[in-house]
């Protein structure tokens, strides 16, 4: 939305497929850390890869997203846990990425959902998302 870009990503686990709390941890270990985080780092390096990335929605209207005229890049996975919610899914906030330094915001379904029905309004949500990052990097009790 104008100069703000929202990355998201979506994982959901399939209810068939719960099994236990191991499989579960696995899953999110695989899939939600590793699968969804890395698909954010390859949107990021495909926006510096094209400096403009033309956009066409179905009504033939279309707009140009530029990389270098981006004022905020909020980066933000959310995921559907099966029936067994992992430990290590209760814990986790974020992602940190070891090779760009990226933040990534780690959010359950239900979490992210109160957020947009609460706050509503896109820039609130983003300044929300920026407040919650700057938060859980100046605090390291709240960071893992």
């Amino acid at each position: 939305m104008g100069d703000d870009l929202t990355i998201l990503q979506l994982k959901e686990r399939s209810a068939k497929d719960v099994k236990d709390e191991a499989s579960e941890t696995r899953w999110f270990e695989q899939k939600v850390l590793g699968t969804a985080t890395k698909q954010v780092r390859d949107t990021l390096k495909f926006l510096d890869a094209n400096p403009a990335i033309k956009v066409t929605n179905e009504r033939g209207r279309g707009f140009e997203i530029r990389g270098d005229q981006l004022r905020s890049k909020t980066k933000v996975v959310v995921y559907l846990p099966g029936k067994v919610m992992p430990a290590i899914a209760k814990t986790t906030r974020h992602y940190m990425s070891r090779t760009g330094g990226c933040f990534i915001h780690v959010l359950s379904a239900s979490d992210y959902l109160e957020v947009c029905r609460t706050l509503r309004i896109p820039s609130d949500i983003r300044d929300y998302f920026g407040y919650r990052q700057r938060l859980l990097e100046g605090d390291p009790h709240l960071a893992s």
